[in-house]
């Protein structure tokens, strides 16, 4: 699947379960009450398995670090919820087969399958996470927020650092609230931008 193929399961999803696209998109109660899935958390879990998260094989659970879970920015947390929901929609073949059911049994897994493949499936896990997470017509419409803000804080301030606010320092501006909006990284947002083709939008600063 490339990027619009993914675009297209997400939009079905949120068509689904959150058609209001209302934000922040609430994706731990999608994944709990919708979708009927346990969010367990794990202590030390990254520690073990460099990753946030991982979905079980019989699709009940969510297993998460629980310092992810637990921390007082819900960004990761909610992009690691996000991102073994793609797996969910977008690889449900795949994951019934590894029949993970704890720690020794994803490790077993991921060594099972070819790097190539498990960097495509974790590729795609991560679009459709951010896709889920910040759908399009509210960004567009985040981002032009974020912009007059900005101009109307510009208006304000001195001659002198209007000059050394290059557009990559107002970019990252955007990105930065743009994200809490969305309780999400500004690193998601920036993506978004990037792959949605939205810059033209920020250079209207």
């Amino acid at each position: 699947m490339d990027y619009e193929e993914i675009r297209k399961k997400a939009d079905s999803f949120l068509e689904k379960y959150h058609p209001s696209l209302s934000i922040p998109v609430p994706i731990d109660d999608i994944a709990e009450r919708k979708l009927n899935l346990d969010i367990i958390p794990l202590p030390g879990l990254y520690n073990v398995l460099d990753m946030d998260g991982f979905l079980y094989g019989d699709f009940s659970s969510i297993a998460v670090d629980k310092g992810v879970m637990e921390h007082v920015n819900p960004a990761r947390y909610r992009f690691t919820i996000a991102h073994e929901v793609g797996h969910l929609v977008l690889h449900p073949q795949l994951f019934k087969v590894s029949k993970v059911q704890d720690v020794d049994g994803w490790k077993t897994f991921v060594k099972a399958i070819p790097d190539s493949l498990l960097r495509r499936v974790e590729w795609q896990g991560r679009c459709f996470a951010g896709l889920l997470l910040v759908p399009q017509a509210p960004l567009k419409v985040e981002i032009q927020k974020a912009i007059k803000d900005i101009k109307g804080t510009m208006d304000g301030i001195s001659n002198n650092i209007k000059a050394h606010a290059n557009s990559g320092f107002l970019r990252e501006i955007v990105e930065e609230w743009v994200a809490k909006s969305f309780e999400v990284s500004s690193q998601v947002i920036s993506k978004r931008i990037e792959f949605d083709k939205l810059d033209k939008l920020v250079s209207e600063i």
